[in-house]
């Protein structure tokens, strides 16, 4: 018990230190990390982040109406609270599954659009061997946007298509699959063996 009470009258010494100007650094700081927390929680989704951040919010505001009100001792107590929460969810924002998922995903689409240079709506085309960006925005800019569009799409409006002839458009349906009847396949594959494939010199700087 004799240890105790040096002790305790050690931490009543050390909060009672505090002086007004301390407390206000100590809540000015607090604002400064809910200030840069916030945007990182509100774009995060995770709830339980956001719900620690509306609770560090709260707490602040009581923190600082009792320093308005020369209450420094529970202003402090207050505001550390406050920073904590705060702190917790930038944590669990930071660590999130969902986010580190979607921060690799958008990394990994930035490099293929930089080794393809293309835009990232034309990625599912650029994708499909024998493409290319320049093939990608002329079936782009002709609808055909998707790899569903392009298993839908019939041989005879792939081949319509500037530089996509019978060789690109066998190609193309191999890749994407969909429905050809066994003389339409025939005529393609003996049309793409003929075929000698057009330059694309013209196209390039247009997608």
């Amino acid at each position: 018990m004799k240890r105790v009470i040096p002790l305790l009258i050690v931490a009543a010494a050390a909060a009672l230190a505090q002086t007004p100007n301390d407390v206000l650094a100590e809540l000015n700081q607090t604002d400064q990390v809910i200030e840069r927390v916030t945007p990182l929680v509100e774009q995060s989704g995770n709830v339980e982040a956001q719900m620690l951040l509306a609770e560090a919010k709260r707490v602040q505001a009581q923190a600082w109406n009792a320093y308005h009100g020369r209450r420094y001792r529970f202003a402090l107590g207050q505001t550390r609270y406050a920073r904590r929460k705060a702190r917790d969810a930038a944590a669990l924002v930071e660590i999130s599954p969902e986010r580190i998922r979607e921060e690799i995903r958008l990394t990994a689409e930035l490099m293929e659009r930089v080794e393809h240079g293309v835009r990232a709506e034309l990625l599912p085309l650029v994708r499909l061997e024998g493409v290319g960006r320049v093939r990608a925005r002329i079936l782009y800019n002709a609808g055909l946007r998707t790899i569903e569009d392009l298993r839908k799409a019939s041989v005879e409006n792939l081949m319509s298509l500037p530089y996509i002839g019978p060789k690109i458009a066998k190609k193309i349906k191999e890749q994407v699959g969909g429905t050809l009847t066994q003389e339409e396949w025939r005529k393609l594959t003996q049309a793409a063996s003929r075929q000698e494939q057009q330059p694309l010199t013209e196209y390039y700087g247009k997608s």
